[in-house]
């Protein structure tokens, strides 16, 4: 799939076309695109007017999963980063490889990674009903179908939700400090309050505010601030 959709029908139309949705070198992702594809990562459907009719319909229903790249956390939103499973990757050091040689390598090792994940898939579909569900998180299923991996493909037990809870956790931190008012309440916690503080919004927000000048994106009012305390 492109990078240029502009609104949610352009994202489910897309979504007809590809089995998965990648999105590369991205900078940011607005607010309304991150819960289009919310809706996506775990299904939904988008229904418009039927071309050349004043009252027909289309619904277009589509569940994928979805790929961004860039260099920056792209993901902001908590409801979208519990969906998502964040990967860091190292800086790229040394002797880079052209495509050529590249080919060769996969064309080479190709048999045995298709090997390992057919055992993966294999183990999963033999032991995903055996899965305890009580502990699983958002993506229930996805979890479920990585933790039965787990035998097929030579993980100790556990060691597949342990890193899923983990990169979760970090992501979030990670989105939570490029909040003002998540970084503001962090820090307030931290340094004058301990374990618990209660109150209102509006004393929340009072409480919070930079001693300099607010930053552009600071609440205008406590409904706003409380709001953005709840996301």
């Amino acid at each position: 799939a492109k990078n240029n959709h502009k609104n949610e029908q352009d994202v489910f139309i897309a979504a007809r076309r590809n089995w998965v949705m990648c999105y590369d070198n991205l900078s940011f992702l607005k607010g309304e695109m991150s819960d289009v594809l919310c809706r996506l990562s775990t299904g939904g459907a988008h229904a418009t007017r039927k071309l050349y009719t004043n009252s027909g319909e289309v619904v277009h229903e589509a569940c994928r999963p979805i790929i961004f790249n860039g260099i920056d956390d792209i993901v902001s939103r908590q409801d979208l980063l519990t969906r998502a499973v964040p990967i860091h990757l190292p800086l790229l050091t040394g002797r880079r490889l052209g495509v050529h040689e590249i080919d060769m390598k996969l064309k080479d090792h190709h048999p045995g990674i298709l090997g390992c994940l057919l055992d993966g898939v294999s183990s999963a579909l033999r032991n995903v009903d055996a899965v305890d569900a009580k502990d699983l998180p958002r993506l229930a299923d996805f979890a479920a179908f990585g933790i039965a991996a787990e035998d097929g493909l030579g993980l100790q037990p556990g060691s597949v939700l342990t890193a899923l809870n983990g990169v979760q956790e970090q992501a979030a931190l990670n989105a939570l400090s490029l909040d003002c008012v998540g970084q503001a309440v962090l820090e307030f916690m931290t340094e004058h309050c301990g374990a618990e503080w209660r109150g209102s919004a509006a004393q929340l927000m009072k409480t919070t505010k930079p001693e300099l000048d607010k930053p552009g994106t600071w609440p205008k009012d406590a409904a706003i601030f409380s709001k953005q305390i709840g996301r």
